[in-house]
């Protein structure tokens, strides 16, 4: 548990209580059925008992009214009884006084010992099945009756394990709905520490540099400058990141971004990024795609030896960030390229904001791909859709473009 985020420790404990709580109710409710159905049995078999008992004992005193009264007499007409009750899973047994079975359609394994006359009880049979059992003296010899009680028994376990297995299929959507929710809930914190950590650095770096380095009063007020650029940039990566996450869709400030800015302040977090525009502009949002940037050329920075050169590199409708590194495996490459997976450099950095790359990518009508370099290293890729009028940079297209809210580079 250590191991994981706390949205994810979040998901376990809540999807852990939910499963108990639902669970509880469903065997609750599951009990208290049973125990209705068994009781309303119990209640039926009872009455219907009470009813033949009564029948019996009618006949028998017409019998015993005529002068004709004997036990075998008493038998026969319990015989009656049992051979017209027995086409409704009813079992009628007549016993004498000594114990001698007279009449029996009931398994010898239940037949009523008059131990425990007039109750109705619940026996099973050597084969397993259960039966509704009464027994009482009628007439001159003992009246036993069974009726069978598997039905109810096995209605029962039927409607457990429905209810079991829809349980288990809610919480198995109720589960995946659970975890999509709290990890898009959470996304935007695991965005922003990603892509606070760099411009954060460099702002502590600068600093530092003007606390204890002995500088001119130029180079500190450039120094200032750029903490102070980085500080607005922050304020609006937040913003841009709450805007993602409020808005799935993404309401964005279209406009045309100049690419050898983006590429500048990269340069600048990183020195030995070297950068080449052949096509200067871009529409889109600055601070998301100074975002993106950024993530690409710090997971480059992290796949490349100390010291390697990483190119950036802006040609008709595509930026590329090529870094010097061993390039990545198959497995490692399908993750990058997947929009919803969490991919890491070469070098075993996490990658953290591969999937906001994507999402920004998206936003821009692009595609952001990632392949490995014949001579080795890694290219990624970010591909614009073809605009109408791509080839012209001029402010006459501007609504247009804004107005299909497609990304594109223009010249």
């Amino acid at each position: 548990m250590k191991y994981l985020k706390l949205w994810q420790k979040q998901y376990l404990s809540t999807l852990l209580l939910f499963m108990l709580a639902f669970y509880g109710c469903v065997f609750f409710l599951a009990h208290n059925s049973f125990s209705t159905a068994f009781s309303a049995a119990q209640e039926a078999t009872a009455q219907e008992y009470a009813m033949i008992k009564q029948g019996i004992e009618a006949e028998q005193g017409m019998v015993a009214a005529r002068g004709d009264a004997s036990l075998e007499a008493d038998a026969a007409i319990v015989k009656e009884y049992g051979a017209y009750y027995s086409r409704r899973g009813v079992g009628l047994s007549y016993t004498g006084e000594d114990g001698t079975v007279l009449y029996s359609s009931i398994p010898d394994s239940i037949l009523p010992d008059g131990e425990t006359q007039g109750l109705l009880e619940l026996k099973e049979t050597r084969n397993g099945v259960r039966y509704f059992c009464i027994s009482e003296p009628v007439g001159s010899g003992m009246l036993g009756y069974i009726r069978e009680a598997e039905s109810i028994l096995v209605r029962q376990r039927q409607q457990n394990l429905l209810l079991l297995c829809a349980g288990a299929a809610f919480a198995m959507v109720l589960s995946v709905f659970l975890y999509i929710t709290l990890k898009r809930i959470y996304r935007p914190i695991d965005n922003l520490a990603h892509e606070l950590r760099t411009p954060l650095t460099a702002i502590q770096g600068y600093a530092q540099y003007i606390a204890l380095a002995a500088i001119d009063e130029e180079e500190r007020l450039n120094a200032a400058a750029f903490i102070a650029g980085e500080s607005r940039r922050l304020r609006d990566i937040v913003d841009r990141l709450l805007t993602l996450s409020n808005q799935p869709d993404g309401e964005m400030e279209w406009a045309q971004v100049s690419i050898e800015e983006l590429f500048q302040r990269a340069q600048k977090l990183y020195p030995g990024v070297h950068y080449r525009v052949e096509q200067p502009y871009v529409l889109g949002d600055a601070a998301l795609l100074g975002s993106l940037v950024g993530n690409l050329v710090d997971n480059a920075v992290k796949a490349s030896p100390q010291g390697a050169a990483v190119e950036l590199v802006a040609a008709k409708n595509c930026i590329q960030v090529l870094d010097r590194g061993s390039g990545l495996s198959e497995a490692m490459l399908k993750r990058l390229n997947d929009p919803e997976g969490r991919g890491g450099s070469s070098t075993g950095g996490a990658g953290l904001g591969i999937p906001f790359c994507h999402q920004i990518a998206k936003l821009h009508g692009a595609k952001l791909t990632f392949e490995n370099r014949p001579c080795g290293g890694t290219i990624a890729k970010l591909e614009f859709l073809q605009l109408q009028h791509n080839s012209v940079a001029d402010s006459k297209y501007m609504p247009d473009m804004m107005e299909k809210k497609q990304g594109g580079i223009s010249g």
